[in-house]
């Protein structure tokens, strides 16, 4: 049984948002309308801070907010989840854009290779029809270069990859081919 003063959190919205802004990874709630359109409706600090959104970006469609690619990537696996009707979790990587170099607390340099791995689990209404998404992004990059062994963590020259752009509209990031 919950003791009732654990529960203290569920009323003081000001403790929960700063839980919610000081979490590293970066969580995304988007709305889902009758159209099937989305919008975000709530992201963290962190994930605010990262992709360049700011108050004007909540509650427009996605596809106002994000680069096309970004936009299409993101409705694509927005859909996959909706279609399953259960959290989906995949593996995407970019390399650090020289504009993140001076967000604060961020520990990677201009042009690395970082990995993330996003989970996205759908919320449906008692008719079964999806509302809302929670995104949570996580930084893998460290149990990624451990699990491959690798120290460094740069791009090499000339490999010929091709990018796609990330989430932000003023902070440009490249996304990388998806890891196999």
């Amino acid at each position: 049984m919950t003791d009732k003063s654990n529960l203290e959190i569920l009323n003081r919205i000001d403790l929960f948002f700063e839980l919610f802004n000081n979490m590293r990874d970066l969580v995304f709630l988007t709305k889902v309308d009758s159209a099937e359109n989305f919008s975000y409706v709530l992201a963290n600090r962190p994930a605010k801070d990262l992709c360049g959104l700011t108050d004007e970006s909540f509650g427009k469609p996605l596809n106002e907010v994000l680069p096309q690619k970004a936009y299409e990537l993101i409705k694509s696996k927005y859909k996959d989840a909706m279609r399953k009707k259960e959290p989906i979790t995949y593996e995407d990587q970019l390399i650090v854009p020289p504009s993140w170099a001076n967000l604060e607390n961020y520990k990677y340099s201009p042009n690395q290779i970082i990995y993330w791995e996003s989970t996205i689990t759908p919320v449906f209404n008692q008719h079964e029809a999806c509302t809302h998404f929670l995104a949570i992004v996580r930084d893998i990059t460290d149990r990624r270069l451990k699990r491959k062994g690798v120290k460094e963590n740069q791009p090499s020259k000339g490999t010929g990859k091709k990018y796609l752009p990330f989430l932000s509209i003023k902070k440009p990031a490249q996304y990388l081919e998806r890891p196999r």
